[in-house]
């Protein structure tokens, strides 16, 4: 299923790619190669440069099935200030706008936010760099399209690319430039839980330990 909904007062479009699963830890596949390779076909030559990772210590975004969770997510993982993308990492998503699904991604069109799911269903997944480019390009300003092959095509079918497209990509101010050329720069975001006071507790009984050992 997919979204394309005005997202209360925002005026940027939320497009999510819906999927079958959900995940089952939070981590980071950037996927960089891939994403290079995508945003380097036609007249393109754009180097995807990711930043070192940014972290949110708050377990209550781990999950974020609804549209209160998501509104209030995206306006925490703002860390970084456009032209810079910043592209969260959560464990699983399951709204996209105002629909609710299993979501591997969602994105604003256009904007400098991404949210992934980082399980085997999403950016974890064996077409992660496809999906994680696909969500950039909404940031970038594309749409869905029924074509397969196309990189906006929702089911994730290939990562072609139209000279229209390439031409509003190429518009963006997302894209910067220079000495080594254009390129995009993306923040990563990963959600960690904030460790319990046990946890705590445990890890410094273990420190004590090997310390009268010494």
């Amino acid at each position: 299923m997919l979204s394309k909904r005005k997202f209360g007062a925002a005026i940027t479009l939320m497009f999510g790619l819906a999927l079958p699963s959900v995940g089952t830890a939070a981590y980071i596949t950037t996927n960089e190669a891939e994403m290079d390779a995508t945003f380097s076909q036609g007249t393109l030559s754009i180097d995807i440069r990711f930043n070192p990772t940014q972290y949110i210590n708050d377990a209550s975004y781990l999950v974020i099935d609804s549209v209160l969770e998501l509104s209030t997510f995206t306006a925490q993982i703002q860390l970084e200030a456009s032209p810079i993308v910043n592209m969260a990492f959560i464990d699983t998503l399951n709204v996209c706008g105002s629909t609710l699904a299993n979501f591997g991604g969602c994105a604003a069109l256009p904007g400098n936010w991404i949210v992934m799911d980082s399980s085997q269903a999403g950016a974890g997944g064996g077409y992660g760099g496809n999906l994680n480019s696909h969500e950039l390009g909404h940031n970038l300003g594309l749409t869905h399209t029924a074509i397969i092959g196309r990189l906006m095509d929702p089911t994730i079918t290939g990562t072609l690319l139209t000279a229209a497209e390439i031409a509003t990509i190429l518009a963006s101010p997302l894209i910067q430039t220079d000495g080594g050329g254009d390129f995009i720069s993306i923040t990563p975001i990963l959600v960690i839980p904030e460790p319990t006071s046990l946890t705590l507790l445990v890890l410094g009984l273990v420190v004590l330990s090997r310390t009268g050992r010494r």
